[in-house]
């Protein structure tokens, strides 16, 4: 069983803290941004939690979840119902360094995933609404973002995808751009 509250963090500027923890939440920040190619991320809502072993961030088929989270420490476990419905079939592993919910930002759709900590971790998310604002500045952030959700996926998924769109082309459509 998942909890599906948790404890949240946020670190704000005008809060005192340790010189490490401010370190941690600068690097944080930092990292995530370089992964997404942006330079300036002083406008942005990115929030940095430690969040406890069980904790639900994203729930398969709600919207309201949807957002970009990147890890600092410990791990996500990325999971989907199985087609019956009866349990989850773990899909992936997210450790530190991966970012994920790419799909779901970058389509504005429902997960169609479940992610969620086993034991504690460190996580740094950018909302949907920040997510839509970045790829409406630069659109070479959509690019990082699809990047990361296609490494994810096996070649035999990726060649299963372009056939189909070759199939489903008209005549004197492009294949490929």
């Amino acid at each position: 069983m998942v909890k599906e509250e948790h404890s949240i963090l946020y670190f704000q500027d005008h809060l005192p803290r340790s010189p490490s923890e401010q370190e941690l939440i600068h690097s944080s920040k930092r990292e995530f941004m370089e992964q997404l190619g942006v330079k300036d991320f002083s406008g942005l809502d990115i929030r940095v939690e430690h969040i406890p072993g069980g904790t639900c961030l994203v729930r398969e088929e709600v919207v309201e979840d949807n957002k970009l989270i990147y890890v600092i420490a410990g791990s996500l476990f990325i999971t989907q119902k199985s087609s019956d419905g009866s349990n989850d079939v773990h899909l992936f592993t997210a450790f530190p360094g991966d970012m994920i919910g790419g799909l779901a930002v970058l389509t504005g759709e429902a997960s169609v995933f479940t992610i969620q900590s086993r034991l504690p971790a460190t996580i740094a998310w950018l909302p949907q609404d920040d997510c839509s604002t970045l790829i409406d500045a630069d659109m070479n952030v959509t690019l990082k973002i699809a990047h990361s959700v296609l490494k994810r996926m096996s070649p035999f998924v990726r060649q299963f995808d372009f056939a189909l769109d070759w199939v489903f082309l008209e005549g004197g459509q492009a294949v490929y751009r």
